[in-house]
């Protein structure tokens, strides 16, 4: 999803017009949430693995 996402919008970052982002686009805190929940996920293999 990302990768297309980025595709799609390539043009407007190299454009002088501000880009309009989507409403749907997913809030900062839940972003944050996530990445610590990923960090937690990670740490827990490596200790497994480890």
């Amino acid at each position: 999803m990302c990768k297309t996402d980025a595709i799609r919008n390539l043009s407007a970052v190299f454009s002088a017009e501000k880009t309009v982002f989507a409403k749907d686009e997913i809030p900062i805190a839940k972003r944050y949430a996530q990445i610590g929940q990923l960090t937690l996920e990670n740490d827990f293999l490596k200790k497994s693995l480890g």
